[in-house]
């Protein structure tokens, strides 16, 4: 089973998030800021990983840096489109602009799974 962390500081798009890709088969973690998040990773490793751009303790920019130099797949989301754009060129293989369709997110959760992403 698919192992993905949610860092998101918005509780309810948390657990929305959370419980749709449960409902989609996958095991699922979310945390409400990047620290916690990075060390979730650090601990238990995860397949993909979903992260806020703007959070209280930490910039999603910097996670998806250190994330990236490990290899890891990582969707950003965000209601700042500008900042969407920095992280497709920092490294995240997707961006979502909030308010976002949760299809559209699954379907980048599998392909990246998948490892049709190029």
């Amino acid at each position: 089973m698919a192992r993905i962390l949610i860092i998101e500081d918005d509780l309810q798009m948390l657990d929305m998030l959370r419980h749709t890709l449960k409902l989609e088969g996958y095991d699922v973690i979310g945390t409400l800021n990047g620290d916690e998040g990075m060390m979730l990773y650090r601990k238990m490793g995860f397949d993909i990983i979903i992260t806020d751009l703007f959070l209280p303790d930490t910039q999603g920019l910097e996670i998806i840096l250190k994330l990236r130099k490990e290899g890891n797949k990582i969707i950003a989301i965000s209601g700042a489109l500008a900042s969407l754009e920095l992280a497709r060129r920092m490294g995240a293989h997707y961006s979502f602009a909030k308010p976002f369709s949760i299809d559209e997110l699954s379907r980048a959760v599998k392909e990246l799974l998948d490892e049709k992403y190029t």
